[in-house]
């Protein structure tokens, strides 16, 4: 664990050590807001969560066209009961309309890729060299795509096709409070709902509405180039077992963050996703999910903003994606 958290440590000390002094008044919280990306952990992957709030800085009356591409490389194994093996691509496409400085309305499209991908070999070089172990990895063929879950019952999902198609569509609002004191938070509300649009036998979709809500608030850090940010979330959908396994419907996940602005125009950003597990009783799938993420936004003009972003699992490494990388661009007008 101390060897994943390494990149954290190292870019709190590089942020620390290039500090310099920004402009006289760093005012409100508000920024670049975070990094606005799902979990990698597939049990999650079809549902919205903290991590998918509207943070972007959009003006009243604006609109903004956001492309997200997260890419997850899983490998879960238990003998004799699950294998996940393969590499799950997201496409988020959202469009959002600022209808007042406090209102936004969102609606997404998400395109869903599952495949055999092609990180296997350095995934597995990387933990040879760190010494933290493959997993049994070396067992399968690599950059080969396989699912089967074998249920309490003895009931098996077995799925070996690659695909691609369309998950659930989110539509969402979000209420902004920006007080008129710099020094206090500012406050995203979210609250949507996603359409069963997406195929439940496929694991893109959930085959039920899903109702949700999620908080954050950006808080700076005194006058500092440092704003910290946490929220939580909540989801609800009436779930169907899975190979007989009992899924929770309630979902809940908290997001804590710091972002280091650089300069206007750029922000590093660290952050960790805390997600309850999906499943009531079923291995490591009833724990809770763990994962840090560590990226940076940069403003390039007017009209676009960029991200790109590291994924690694912590704590509980047997039940979310072994590493992933994400990128975004967003543009406004």
């Amino acid at each position: 664990m101390q060897r994943r958290l390494r990149p954290l440590v190292l870019l709190v000390c590089v942020a620390s050590a290039t500090a310099r002094s920004g402009p006289t008044d760093r005012g409100s919280a508000e920024g670049w807001g975070h990094l606005a990306l799902r979990t990698v952990s597939p049990g999650h992957l079809v549902r919205p969560n903290v991590g998918y709030a509207n943070t972007e800085p959009i003006r009243a009356g604006g609109m903004a066209f956001r492309t997200a591409l997260t890419l997850g490389n899983v490998w879960l194994r238990r003998e004799g009961a699950y294998l996940m093996d393969g590499e799950w691509l997201v496409a988020d496409l959202v469009l959002t309309h600022a209808v007042t400085e406090s209102f936004r309305v969102s609606a997404g499209l998400p395109i869903i890729g599952r495949f055999g991908g092609f990180g296997d070999g350095a995934i597995e070089w990387f933990h040879r060299t760190t010494r933290i172990g493959n997993a049994h990895r070396e067992d399968v063929p690599r950059n080969q795509f396989h699912i089967r879950i074998v249920g309490p019952e003895g009931e098996v999902v077995q799925d070996d096709e690659e695909w691609w198609g369309i998950g659930d569509v989110p539509l969402y609002a979000t209420v902004i409070r920006r007080p008129t004191d710099a020094a206090d938070p500012v406050v995203f509300a979210n609250i949507g709902l996603t359409l069963p649009t997406g195929d439940e036998q496929r694991l893109a979709g959930l085959g039920r509405p899903l109702w949700g809500g999620s908080l954050l608030l950006f808080q700076r850090i005194g006058r500092s180039n440092w704003v910290a940010y946490g929220g939580g979330s909540v989801s609800y959908a009436r779930t169907r077992e899975l190979a007989g396994i009992e899924l929770r419907e309630a979902e809940f996940g908290a997001l804590g963050g710091l972002r280091f602005e650089i300069s206007e125009r750029t922000a590093l950003l660290a952050q960790y996703l805390l997600t309850s597990p999906v499943a009531r009783d079923y291995y490591t799938f009833s724990d809770y999910t763990h994962e840090v993420q560590i990226g940076v936004k940069h403003r390039m003009g007017e009209h676009a903003i960029i991200e790109v972003a590291v994924v690694e699992n912590v704590v509980r490494f047997t039940n979310s994606a072994d590493v992933g990388i994400h990128a975004a661009l967003t543009w406004l007008w």
